[in-house]
């Protein structure tokens, strides 16, 4: 289970891949790019104004930074905040990878 694979083959397979279906992640990352920005930018300001509402701040500064950070309540939102951030910029890049994967029968063994 341990096989090489050649770097430069597998650097000219992903140049090859992306200059044949440059229109299709193009397209792609656009509307990624516009879900992120409209839908991912409220939902994690939801998550914020809900972490300073559930602490009584009404703004986060240097004053109330670990009033805010260690309170039980927004403990949790801060651990959905990151959760969410985190999904919301990688997600993109593991789809891009999976395609990847599975346009190429050489690696179908991933998608097992």
């Amino acid at each position: 289970m341990n096989q090489k694979i050649p770097v430069w083959k597998t650097i000219r397979f992903t140049l090859s891949n992306l200059t044949q279906n440059s229109w299709m992640y193009l397209r792609n990352s656009i509307f990624l790019q516009f879900f992120i920005s409209v839908f991912g930018f409220g939902f994690l300001t939801l998550i914020f104004r809900g972490m300073l509402f559930m602490t009584g701040q009404s703004n986060l500064n240097f004053s109330n930074f670990k009033t805010v950070l260690l309170s039980p309540w927004s403990i949790p939102l801060f651990i959905l905040y990151l959760l969410a951030f985190a999904f919301s910029h990688f997600h993109g890049v593991l789809n891009s990878h999976l395609h990847d994967l599975r346009n190429d029968s050489r690696y179908s063994f991933f998608m097992a």
